[in-house]
């Protein structure tokens, strides 16, 4: 008699994506405690943010690149402890202002997307330190980035044949 394979488990290459064939984040989030501190969701071809990630009101990481995802939530504003944001490698273009509500945000990563603005709110976010926003059409960077206290980190190369207005006191 043949041996049967164990149903697969919830990995690293399974929310990685990974697999030539990604399996549905469904299952693996059905299956994961809400006191989850760290996800990643790279690579699965993802079009949305998954609903279900506003109940993960642990996540201090949540990572999303090299995805699909056109557009950002405001499922995120729920994820109060959420310090570093990366998502990257998307088609996103534009930005919530309500990102500007993550007071514990201090990395965020929107390198090559299709991002052409910065919003005013994102200058509220007084834990920043790393804010990454390179290879993206953005034209204009708003004031309020300089109220950024621990701002330590701004990439916007690979944005300056778009990028028309900059205030060098930045």
């Amino acid at each position: 008699m043949p041996e049967e394979e164990p149903p697969p488990q919830p990995t690293d290459a399974v929310l990685g994506g990974t697999d030539a064939q990604p399996r549905p984040y469904d299952a693996v989030l059905g299956r994961t405690k809400e006191k989850l501190t760290e996800l990643d969701l790279s690579g699965l071809g993802l079009e949305e943010l998954p609903l279900q990630i506003g109940k993960y009101k642990h996540l201090t990481r949540l990572i999303l690149s090299t995805n699909q995802i056109t557009c950002i939530l405001e499922t995120l504003e729920q994820l109060s402890n959420l310090a570093w944001l990366d998502l990257r490698g998307n088609q996103i273009t534009s930005i919530p202002e309500s990102l500007g509500q993550l007071s514990n945000l201090t990395r965020l990563d929107l390198n090559n997307n299709k991002i052409t603005s910065i919003p005013e709110a994102l200058g509220q976010l007084s834990n920043q330190i790393w804010l990454s926003l390179s290879g993206n059409k953005i034209t204009f960077v708003p004031k309020t980035l300089r109220d950024m206290e621990n701002l330590e980190i701004l990439d916007l190369k690979k944005n300056l044949r778009w990028l028309k207005i900059l205030d060098r006191r930045l």
